[in-house]
């Protein structure tokens, strides 16, 4: 458990520190933009899923023949406490996202799960946690379904 928590804190810090200047790449889309605020409306998220994240690139994967944006971004300067994943399709407006907050006294994690849909595929979930462990990251192909 220790060396996972370990590798994922080193992968998402070398992503944050790479990519610091690309902040919301994905949320500058109007359309992705419009509905990350109706499905996160009612969530108590703090300010910088909003407006100050940082951010690595916006990556592509297909889930049963449709294309999918996945935007991955985490708290500027604590990268390992709070991250935020998206996942979008341009062409019918669906959205997900997942808000991970860990506690590092406990050693535990926290998932608040956001969808405009009635409700999240497993596929789009393995997506969504692939993007906040790096595994998408490093292993791209692995995540087209």
């Amino acid at each position: 458990m220790k060396k996972l928590m370990l590798l994922t804190f080193l992968t998402t810090v070398t992503i944050a520190t790479v990519h610091a200047a690309e902040v919301n790449s994905l949320l500058s889309d109007k359309g992705a933009q419009a509905e990350f605020k109706k499905i996160s409306a009612n969530k108590a998220l703090p300010s910088w899923t909003k407006y100050e994240a940082t951010s690595s690139p916006t990556k592509t994967v297909t889930i049963a023949g449709k294309q999918y944006s996945v935007f991955n971004a985490c708290k500027p300067h604590n990268c390992f406490a709070e991250q935020v994943a998206v996942i979008y399709s341009p062409s019918s407006k669906a959205i997900s996202s997942v808000y991970s907050k860990f506690d590092d006294k406990k050693g535990t994690e926290q998932l608040t799960w956001m969808t405009n849909q009635p409700e999240i595929s497993i596929e789009q979930k393995t997506v969504l946690l692939a993007s906040i462990t790096g595994a998408l990251e490093n292993y791209p192909k692995k995540f087209n379904f």
